[in-house]
């Protein structure tokens, strides 16, 4: 690996992990006002909401990162029409992975 590639991949996980540090102190700040406007009970419907579309993401099974990788993949090597496949099939199972979550939390709010 080059000096450059090992400066970029550096970079980005610095990069990456400054994200999630932000994630975090954002997520520790706005929850106690989140509790606050909301109360304890419609507080526990909104973690129960967001635990269970964590749980859901877990069923992604890699998807989103393999379909990241291929079309990069693919890009460099100037092929559009499998970047464009990889776009199309690739894009079904989450949607269709997301669809129950969504439900769940519709009927969830609407009760």
């Amino acid at each position: 690996m080059s000096a450059h590639a090992r400066s970029r991949v550096a970079a980005n996980a610095a990069a990456g992990t400054a994200a999630q540090i932000i994630i975090l102190a954002v997520g520790l700040m706005t929850t106690p006002v989140i509790l606050f406007s909301l109360g304890n009970a419609h507080y526990g419907a909104f973690a129960l909401i967001g635990s269970l579309t964590a749980y859901f993401g877990i069923l992604d099974l890699g998807i989103g990162g393999s379909l990241t990788r291929f079309m990069a993949f693919y890009q460099e090597r100037g092929e559009p029409a499998r970047i464009n496949a990889f776009a199309t099939f690739g894009t079904e199972p989450i949607v269709a992975g997301s669809s129950g979550p969504l439900a769940m939390t519709s009927s969830i709010v609407a009760w």
